[in-house]
């Protein structure tokens, strides 16, 4: 792409399950966490996405807010240890600090 930029559309996410929430009917579009987002600082501005499906949404959270609150890097951002929650349970990566688990 010389200009412009990339916005997944989806299509395939539709399903031919008739209870499914995706599934295709006219004039519906599938449901998708697909978030990619523009973002711009004082300072900076970056385009950011990221694959992981109903995850999306909490793992640009993370990685949005700690960029713009810390002095670190971007990569500093992106690699730390991420959590999140699905149907009332909190999950996290194996390399989560005990400390921050306990909290």
């Amino acid at each position: 792409v010389k200009e412009g930029f990339y916005m997944n559309n989806s299509l395939s996410n539709f399903s031919s399950n008739p209870s499914s929430p995706n599934y295709g009917a006219k004039h519906k579009q599938p449901r998708s966490f697909t978030s990619p987002s523009i973002v711009v600082g004082p300072d900076y501005y970056m385009g950011i996405g990221t694959p992981g499906g109903n995850k999306i949404p909490t793992t640009l959270n993370e990685v949005i807010i700690d960029y713009s609150r810390s002095d670190g890097t971007l990569q500093e951002s992106i690699d730390k240890t991420r959590f999140y929650n699905d149907g009332g349970k909190i999950f996290y990566e194996n390399a989560t600090d005990q400390q921050d688990i306990d909290i």
